[in-house]
């Protein structure tokens, strides 16, 4: 089993419910983006947990999920 596989596990992590997007351990870099038409937008990458270092969805969530404040 991987380091990340091992650190999910041990820490619970989940998909769905209380969410890592939520949670002040996520971590993520916002990139800004142009579009053709000249548009600026954002996006996520490199969505990671705070603790464990493993990369997660917003969507998911483990038991050390602690709410923003």
């Amino acid at each position: 089993m991987s380091k990340q596989s091992e650190a999910k596990e041990a820490q619970g992590y989940r998909k769905g419910a209380a969410s890592c997007a939520s949670c002040e351990n996520f971590k993520k870099d916002v990139v800004p983006l142009n579009r053709w038409a000249g548009d600026t937008y954002t996006e996520d990458k490199n969505k990671r947990c705070g603790i464990g270092g493993f990369a997660v969805q917003s969507t998911g969530h483990c038991q050390l999920f602690s709410r923003k404040v």
